[in-house]
């Protein structure tokens, strides 16, 4: 629901951005050079040294002490004592590409990569009116964001209609801005909106 006059979010670090931009960018961008399988092979054992980390992390204070410490400028205050985003992108990397075609899971990493910290600088700074857990001027922008990075890899030869693109961004930005269950945008982001391209594609 929307309301005028939303309170300011925090402004994150732009080095999170960054840093969001280039983790979450890596695996679609090898997906075009790099046969699947291995890529996908990579990708799983990262997800699963990511989630073996995090499970001694906050099981041991010294090592989320170290952790938090030396990556604070590129983590949310919560995640001292919750799962890194960066974990919850992995995982969902690795489970979009053991699921997924390749245009599916591609499209739903790049909504994430690109998409998501555009609509997060601009919302934080300029967003005024907030549906859910976003403002509206973010998600438009998430929209934007998505739809662009969508025509500049299907332009690329990703083998999807360009419908099927501008229905996952729809979905991404709804995934994006709807509190799921308290699941981190990293992880519902690519799935949802994945898996929705995925049944669209065989329907388009």
């Amino acid at each position: 629901m929307a309301t005028l006059s939303a309170p300011r979010t925090p402004r994150a670090p732009i080095e999170r951005r960054i840093f969001h931009l280039l983790a979450a960018s890596l695996f679609p961008t090898l997906s075009f050079f790099v046969p699947k399988t291995p890529l996908m092979l990579t990708a799983a054992a990262t997800a699963i040294a990511f989630v073996g980390m995090e499970w001694l992390r906050l099981r041991w204070p010294p090592l989320n002490n170290l952790l938090t410490r030396h990556f604070k400028r590129i983590m949310k205050q919560k995640e001292n004592r919750t799962a890194f985003a960066s974990t919850s992108l992995m995982v969902a990397t690795a489970v979009s590409m053991v699921t997924m075609p390749r245009a599916a899971y591609t499209a739903g990493l790049f909504f994430t990569a690109v998409a998501d910290p555009f609509a997060a600088f601009y919302g934080e700074r300029w967003g005024k009116r907030r549906w859910f857990d976003k403002t509206i001027e973010g998600s438009m922008v998430f929209l934007i964001a998505a739809l662009l990075i969508g025509a500049i890899i299907w332009a690329g030869g990703l083998e999807v209609s360009y419908w099927v693109i501008i229905i996952g961004a729809i979905v991404a930005m709804l995934a994006e801005a709807v509190p799921i269950l308290g699941l981190d945008d990293n992880f519902k982001v690519p799935l949802a909106s994945g898996a929705v391209m995925m049944v669209a594609a065989n329907l388009i």
